[in-house]
């Protein structure tokens, strides 16, 4: 039975196209939901430019999204406008945005101006990066969260996290980045810290419950300790920061994460950590 929700993913002629697009299709087909695949072109004129490369770039994310699902479930569209801005206002009753990006080979902190920055940082739903060498592969069956705040962890991004590893059958890594030059996180042992969040999940899900939590505490640049545990993951959580508007605000540990991950990384909304790609999606479907 297919399930009522929709996975919105942008595609385009970058590197990281395919890979989200993989990854949307796989994410659909555990979820039971429809996919809704979206060419943004800044102009009518850009989408015949070039012998039609916008088509035929939409044609064969179809394509390659019908690899994994029926033909009834995946919805191709061409769109007009600001693609980070289009994107976002798409996502109105989606689950979640999927979207890709190639990785950066040496660390270093990606554009604020950097399409999948605007819209981690704008869209009211989780959203996915996709690194470009990603590929469907046997799962590690591991997930990290990451977390840089011990005292000021919103529950919901708990829940979320459980519920993502819950459904990939995973165990769910919490690593709290403990950074050299913050003294109030220095001020804590290791112990109380790993005392304290296991007390926060334990009001959650039980100890001896499923998934399996194991809880790191690692000295560090959160970057670099997150980008070498992204190595070993199936996918990356990161939280928005909370802000002065709904949707919270991106920094820039996020953006530099979403350039040297080297598993998918997925941004939750700090004010509403919504159903992820892993949960039974209730959204409305796309029409068409």
């Amino acid at each position: 039975m297919v399930g009522t929700g929709w996975i919105l993913v942008g595609v385009s002629d970058s590197p990281g196209s395919r890979a989200a697009v993989f990854y949307a299709a796989h994410a659909a087909a555990r979820a039971e939901s429809r996919l809704r695949i979206v060419h943004v072109s800044p102009s009518c004129s850009s989408l015949v430019a070039a012998g039609g490369t916008a088509a035929t770039t939409l044609a064969r994310a179809v394509d390659e999204a019908g690899w994994y699902l029926s033909e009834d479930r995946i919805m191709g569209e061409l769109v007009v406008g600001d693609t980070g801005r289009t994107l976002s206002d798409l996502a109105d009753g989606a689950v979640m945005i999927v979207m890709g990006h190639a990785r950066a080979e040496v660390s270093g902190h990606a554009s604020s101006g950097s399409l999948v920055g605007r819209v981690a940082g704008a869209a009211a739903v989780p959203v996915v990066v996709v690194p470009d060498a990603w590929a469907p592969s046997e799962p590690r069956a591991r997930v990290v969260l990451g977390l840089k705040l011990v005292d000021e962890i919103p529950e919901m991004l708990l829940q979320a996290a459980l519920r993502v590893a819950r459904t990939r059958h995973a165990e769910l890594t919490v690593v709290h980045v403990r950074e050299p030059n913050d003294p109030e996180s220095q001020a804590r042992t290791t112990e109380d810290t790993v005392h304290d969040i296991e007390h926060r999940i334990a009001g959650i899900v039980p100890a001896g419950r499923f998934p399996r939590v194991q809880v790191d505490v690692v000295d560090g640049a959160p970057g670099d300790v997150l980008g070498q545990e992204s190595r070993s993951a199936d996918l990356l959580l990161i939280a928005r920061r909370a802000g002065t508007t709904p949707s919270g605000r991106f920094g820039g540990i996020g953006r530099e994460l979403l350039s040297i991950a080297h598993c998918p990384v997925m941004v939750l909304p700090v004010a509403e950590a919504l159903d992820s790609e892993d949960t039974r999606p209730t959204a409305a479907p796309a029409r068409g």
